[in-house]
């Protein structure tokens, strides 16, 4: 079973994002509308509105291509972490663009010559605006890299016990605050596989942890024709059922083929003896009641792990070491 999602490769998020936009907008109801095809699960307003909030790394009340790549870049919970996620998750993306957020209160603390804001400041605001689920008015702009500011000194005439004091409340609250973002994130971490069990056992009938090949090929050919309605130049008419058949055989030749140690090549006489036995053996027709789509090998296959360009890289990672 494979335990974290690979990342979706550029060729994998255009068509995501082709099947998701309307005239180059993401609006709630695509979003809406994807996530109850692909996933079963229904939003609703209220959370698409707040989720494309959370995409929206620029603050401008749109997400373009850009911030899409950036949230999937995560496709798994396991490749972040909680900080990033729960409460900075567009920070990674402005520091990339060079973008820096200038708001009226920090144009003003910089005219009254008042400290910029810190990291934990902005981490803060941030957490404020995704959970909001609002987009600040803000303007962005391009700025150059500054070196960071000196730590402000602490104010002079504060007695000691009442900096002690506040160290100590601080603590409290740092500590609460780690507490809290624990129990999401396991949560989310519980949610996570719960949510792929149900992508996996909506198309089951009997048994949940595999679908036979009628099954399979409902489940393709209900995702197929949502995503020939968007890509409708580019992709079959209809999903037939040897189609189906033939994804089913490609996923299981893959998931094989990884499991396998990459034979040595052969000599010549190998080379010719296995040819003939080859061409004395005849290829015995597939029989649809022998493939299953096991919850494993699905996971296999969503978390990018049979792509057939790894496949090829094992090869040649394996060559290069016998030449070696």
């Amino acid at each position: 079973m494979a335990d974290v999602w690979d990342p979706l490769s550029e060729e994998e998020l255009k068509f995501c994002w082709a099947s998701l936009v309307n005239h180059g907008a993401l609006t709630t109801a695509n979003l809406q509308k994807f996530m109850l095809e692909l996933t079963g699960e229904e939003l609703t307003p209220v959370q698409a509105r707040d989720l494309l909030s959370y995409l929206d790394a620029t603050s401008d009340g749109t997400v373009g291509f850009d911030e899409f790549r950036h949230f999937m870049s995560a496709s798994d919970l396991n490749l972040t972490d909680p900080t990033q996620f729960l409460w900075s998750p567009t920070k990674a993306f402005r520091e990339e663009h060079g973008l820096m957020k200038q708001s009226e209160d920090a144009a003003e603390a910089s005219d009254a010559g008042l400290s910029p804001r810190s990291e934990q400041d902005d981490m803060w605001m941030e957490g404020n605006r995704q959970h909001d689920g609002q987009s600040s008015s803000s303007s962005f702009h391009k700025a150059p890299k500054a070196s960071a500011a000196p730590k402000a000194s602490a104010a002079p005439g504060v007695p000691k016990q009442r900096q002690l004091a506040e160290e100590k409340v601080l603590g409290k609250i740092q500590g609460s605050l780690d507490k809290y973002s624990k129990s999401v994130w396991d949560k989310l971490q519980t949610e996570q596989e719960a949510i792929r069990k149900k992508m996996f056992t909506r198309w089951t009938s009997s048994n949940p942890n595999e679908l036979n090949c009628e099954e399979h090929h409902r489940m393709l050919s209900k995702l197929h024709k949502f995503a020939a309605s968007r890509h409708a130049t580019s992709m079959l008419s209809e999903m037939k059922v040897a189609d189906g058949l033939a994804v089913l055989k490609c996923m299981h030749d893959s998931s094989q083929a990884l499991s396998k140690p990459v034979e040595k090549p052969k000599s010549g006489y190998e080379k010719a003896t296995a040819a003939a036995k080859g061409a004395e053996a005849e290829e015995k027709p597939v029989n649809p009641e022998d493939l299953k789509l096991t919850y494993e090998l699905w996971l296999e296959s969503m978390s990018g792990k049979l792509r057939p360009e790894l496949l090829v890289a094992r090869k040649d990672s394996k060559k290069k070491s016998w030449k070696a």
